[in-house]
């Protein structure tokens, strides 16, 4: 049968980095395509209902906000022919270099709001024979910027303590810290807690909790109600309806008894299985985590809550490129030239880049 691969040779990236890969093609039967096609695709887009509101329509039905944003989308012939294409294997190596600065790959639903930032590239043959066509997701992870690490992952305060609100009793001190400024969905984190107390008051309880804050923003406010009614219910609200505020999720709690112990410390596990990531890049959707650390004090005391952020919680790897196989007839391919903006030059073909690419013989210098 006839049969359409694709591979490239990383599963994960980062914007501004350069995409190698092939298309693999075989031809074992007559075909009506002439020709190959690419494109590659990257976008974010949301929506959030809004519910019990006065903006109705008068058909009951509510409003909903949507955003989109279009990072890239790039479709163009690597291959064409005026005649349907031979019997034979073929492979069409090609490059494409990302936008610098894009945000990272996401995925993340609630009950009033879904929220997805999706990469990909596709290959399709040109002509009537249209179920010949592969796709491969492309994970995105954010630059690291340095500035977002400094100080978020730590968290120090010292407060006096007063007995009968003027005399002094002590201090009690809490340092609280994570153990990495990077992690990736499914790591298992640390939360350090160590408390100094100089005073007679008992601790009640440690409390750590996790948030998820997501951020849905620049986006516009339609009706779900018909056509003409929308266009109006549209222009009404575009003038007073604002953005949503903060969806704010807890993830993860954990709670500790207190205790009479002048010096507490804690090392708490926190797993970050099944979560979206972190996002700062992008343009209508963002993703922070907070844990805030609670010391309550067996009086009417307070101390100050304390806050900790995750800089960078990347996306997974790529499972979809992780598990690829390549189809036994793909080294016989025969290489055809690629033209136009994916084509790659002959030496780069001979770099490492595509190295871990099947049927490419890379050039390897003695060290």
């Amino acid at each position: 049968m006839n049969e359409l691969a694709l591979r490239t040779n990383k599963g994960l990236y980062v914007g501004g980095e350069t995409v190698y890969g092939a298309v693999y093609l075989q031809i074992d039967r007559v075909t009506s395509g002439t020709g190959v096609k690419l494109k590659f695709h990257g976008y974010e887009d949301f929506y959030y209902e809004e519910r019990g509101s006065q903006r109705y329509s008068g058909t009951g039905e509510f409003s909903v906000m949507r955003g989109r944003k279009e990072h890239f989308d790039v479709e163009v012939p690597i291959y064409t022919s005026t005649d349907p294409i031979p019997l034979g294997c073929y492979v069409f190596p090609f490059q494409y270099e990302l936008p610098a600065d894009l945000p990272a790959t996401f995925h993340c639903k609630g009950p009033l709001y879904e929220a997805t930032i999706k990469y990909e590239v596709k290959a399709c043959v040109i002509g009537k024979e249209t179920n010949l066509k592969v796709s491969q997701p492309l994970i995105i992870r954010e630059v690291v910027e340095p500035s977002l690490l400094k100080d978020a992952v730590r968290y120090e305060d010292q407060s006096e303590v007063l007995k009968c609100g003027c005399y002094r009793q002590g201090d009690i001190s809490v340092v609280a810290s994570l153990d990495k400024t990077e992690y990736t969905v499914g790591d298992t984190g640390t939360v350090s807690v160590d408390i100094s107390n100089s005073t007679s008051v008992k601790i009640r309880n440690i409390r750590v909790n996790m948030k998820r804050v997501v951020h849905l923003m620049k986006g516009q406010w339609v009706c779900t109600a018909a056509a003409a009614e929308a266009s109006k219910m549209s222009n009404r609200m575009s003038a007073s309806a604002g953005q949503p505020g903060p969806l704010v999720e807890k993830v993860w709690s954990e709670t500790r008894e207190g205790t009479s112990n002048k010096k507490v410390e804690l090392a708490l596990p926190v797993e970050l299985k099944n979560l979206p990531p972190v996002v700062n890049l992008g343009k209508h959707i963002k993703c922070v985590y907070r844990i805030l650390v609670d010391v309550g004090l067996k009086s009417s005391l307070s101390l100050p809550t304390g806050l900790l952020k995750i800089p960078y919680l990347h996306p997974p790897g790529n499972s979809e490129w992780d598990d690829w196989k390549p189809p036994h007839w793909v080294s016989q391919c025969e290489r055809m030239t690629v033209e136009g903006k994916f084509a790659v030059s002959s030496n780069v073909l001979a770099q490492e880049e595509f190295a871990g690419l099947p049927t490419f013989q890379v050039l390897v210098e003695n060290k």
